[in-house]
């Protein structure tokens, strides 16, 4: 009798656990892409990223891997994919900064329902050849962390790593009418 009684409270115990309302926290960040000045001729090559967590944790982001540091007005590596019409990748003729070993200051973290944008002009970053239409997505690797040997052991501890690895925006097309002159 005794543990058919405890067998009976064991089981209330677990079935009001499974069904009250626990919270998991989550990390979520969306990766949008959009073409504002696609009818203007000029500028139809600009892009606008923003990135928003909606998730109820906060995201570390490399900065140097966004286009939210920009050296000398320039992107300081290649963050885009550009396809053109055919779907062959164009060649990245940006910049290609070093930044040497990641610091903490290296990272924005993102907040719950923070968001960050940027408009960005791809123009002077990938080969268009004669131009034409071309696909453009971004994608942002969330695996990266400090230093662990350039940084304070409490900098290492302190820092929030994420569980997401990577985010990745929807797809937008911009159009080039001619050849982009270097």
């Amino acid at each position: 009798m005794k543990w058919k009684r405890v067998l009976v409270l064991l089981g209330w115990s677990v079935g009001a656990l499974a069904t009250s309302p626990v919270t998991l926290a989550e990390q979520r960040l969306t990766a949008k892409l959009e073409t504002p000045y696609a009818s203007d001729s000029r500028r139809s090559a600009i892009v606008k990223l923003t990135l928003h967590n909606v998730g109820d944790e906060p995201v570390a982001i490399m900065k140097w891997d966004t286009p939210f540091v920009m050296s000398g007005g320039r992107l300081p590596k290649s963050q885009y994919e550009v396809k053109n019409g055919a779907g062959e990748v164009s060649r990245y003729i940006g910049r290609s900064v070093n930044i040497g070993r990641l610091l903490s200051g290296y990272f924005i973290i993102l907040q719950s329902g923070e968001s960050i944008e940027k408009e960005v002009d791809l123009t002077p970053e990938y080969d268009y050849g004669a131009g034409g239409a071309f696909s453009v997505k971004f994608t942002l690797s969330l695996d990266r962390e400090p230093d662990r040997f350039v940084v304070t052991d409490k900098e290492f501890q302190d820092f929030k790593r994420n569980t997401l690895k990577y985010v990745e925006s929807n797809e937008t097309t911009i159009y080039l009418p001619g050849p982009v002159p270097p």
